[in-house]
């Protein structure tokens, strides 16, 4: 179960990408060809929570509202319009009519309340790892008629609109093709995306086709094939030689060489944070002093600026500065190792401190850096009389120790997150007491207050309304510090020369994407 709600840390760029063309070299108005770093889990939206999945999904199936990947809008997709009534706890949904999926049955709103009941209990299956975020909150679901459905929640929660924006996990699917043979679905997925599946590959390739019928008007291009390519220095060749168009998550290491091609490079701020998680359950980080005088210890200015460049910012706060809540002035404490000392003293630790730092060795999209970051620390945290031992360990071992032990072996752990919604309760559950134990409060962190503002963050529509809240909720992460937040990164993505479209809109939709001549 840890493991499954630890995979929601999916960042939010997984979420909005796709295309791919034929396995031939060379481009084709007809076909696009992307590149895909491993192998999808499964193509049933409802059963995954991989980013690889979700790429093939994103043009295959639709939800009932997107996110402008560029302004974290919510728009409409499958829901032309909705209506919020009594602070977020009532929804109505005026549905697309005239949409079909792909086997030719109807999108109605009987389609959509079993897609949603799919995913409540008691239909609810342990691998479902979206459902309970998604669906938890409902309380009952009635079809007013054939193209209006209301939702009507347990509590007001206006999160719930961008809970219906993800992918996957929120997705519409055929009922008639998932009753008719459920395991086969998870293989051959059935939508109402601008194109339909044709094939898959394991090791090789996934491939779709343009649908004909699309609500949105047929695609510019014929078919789209995803080519996986598991080694990024490979991704990256393959882009330069002609054999892929796009090249989603590119390797920070390899910007500068693509950027020296005639490749286009495109940057967008990531909704994502680095960060250390102090276990402040236990000793030395349950004394706030001992949290504030390591906040301190480290130069972050610095640390960033070396290990990351341009491809990164210093994190003010817990949530990215694109979102909202995030673009507020926010005044962490300064770096001041003299101040730092004499925390420590304050804290009993006038002799020193050591701890434990449980840390991880593979490149993350919120930290490049990898095990770098934390020796840094190390490194700086020294020159306040602090010794650290990292436990540096490959990501499978460290996810393992992180869940079995992590209180048994460390006193922090160096962790990160990436929002698949761009709603800044993504970041604030980290720190929510009903998380503790569950795989993301990591710091095991309870605050009365901060639990009151983030639940009435979800009663107010007011975006503005919203921002001030949110201000109040990271003023109190910074006076309690129960992490050290390190960064916000940068996503960056590639395309040939001739690649027309790609990166804008809902999800990266392929529909306007399209190879020039």
């Amino acid at each position: 179960m840890f493991k499954r709600l630890f995979c929601k840390l999916i960042p939010a760029f997984l979420l909005v990408i796709l295309l791919a063309s034929s396995l031939t070299v060379g481009a084709s108005s007809e076909a696009l060809r992307v590149a895909l770093p491993a192998n999808p889990d499964v193509l049933d939206p409802a059963l995954t929570a991989d980013g690889n999945s979700a790429v093939v999904m994103s043009n295959v199936m639709e939800g009932l509202l997107g996110i402008d990947q560029n302004s974290g809008e919510l728009l409409p997709v499958l829901a032309k319009n909705w209506e919020v009534a009594e602070e977020g706890k009532v929804f109505t949904f005026h549905l697309r009519e005239g949409v079909q999926f792909h086997d030719g049955t109807k999108f109605d709103a009987e389609a959509v309340k079993f897609n949603m009941e799919r995913q409540m209990v008691p239909n609810e299956t342990e691998g479902m790892p979206y459902a309970d975020q998604i669906y938890g909150k409902v309380e009952k679901i009635e079809v007013l008629d054939e193209y209006t459905l209301k939702v009507t929640l347990k509590s007001p929660d206006i999160t719930f609109l961008t809970g219906l924006a993800q992918m996957p996990g929120a997705p519409i699917v055929s009922p008639k093709a998932l009753k008719e043979d459920p395991d086969e679905f998870k293989k051959d997925p059935v939508g109402t995306g601008p194109f339909q599946f044709v094939e898959w590959v394991p090791d090789q390739y996934v491939k779709v086709e343009a649908f004909e019928e699309y609500w949105g008007g047929r695609p510019k291009v014929d078919q789209v094939i995803y080519k996986v390519i598991k080694d990024a220095a490979a991704r990256t060749s393959a882009l330069l030689a002609g054999e892929i168009d796009i090249l989603p998550w590119v390797d920070i290491s390899h910007v500068e060489r693509l950027e020296k091609s005639e490749m286009n490079v495109i940057s967008k701020p990531g909704w994502t944070l680095s960060y250390i998680a102090f276990y402040t359950d236990q000793k030395p980080f349950s004394d706030k002093r001992v949290r504030k005088a390591v906040f301190m210890g480290v130069n972050r200015k610095e640390l960033v600026q070396g290990l990351y460049g341009d491809d990164a910012v210093v994190a003010q706060g817990i949530i990215p500065p694109t979102m909202v809540g995030g673009r507020e002035e926010l005044s962490p404490p300064p770096y001041d190792p003299q101040r730092a000392k004499q925390l420590l003293k304050e804290a009993g630790y006038e002799d020193g401190l050591s701890f434990k730092l449980l840390a991880y060795n593979v490149s993350k999209n919120y930290n490049p850096a990898a095990e770098k970051l934390a020796l840094v620390i190390k490194d700086q945290l020294k020159d306040i009389g602090v010794e650290v031992d990292v436990i540096v360990k490959p990501w499978n071992e460290f996810l393992s120790a992180l869940f079995s032990e992590g209180h048994k072996v460390a006193d922090a752990v160096q962790i990160g997150w990436g929002s698949t919604t761009g709603d800044p309760s993504s970041f604030t559950l980290l720190l929510r007491s009903k998380n503790v134990g569950t795989g993301l409060n990591f710091a095991e962190y309870q605050n009365e207050e901060l639990d009151q503002l983030a639940e009435k963050a979800k009663r107010v529509a007011d975006q503005d309304k919203r921002a001030e809240i949110y201000k109040e909720i990271q003023q109190i992460v910074i006076e309690d510090l129960p992490w050290l937040f390190v960064s916000h990164g940068t996503d960056y993505h590639a395309t040939r020369p001739d690649v027309v479209g790609y990166g804008e809109g809902i999800g990266n939709k392929l529909v306007d994407v399209y190879i020039e001549d």
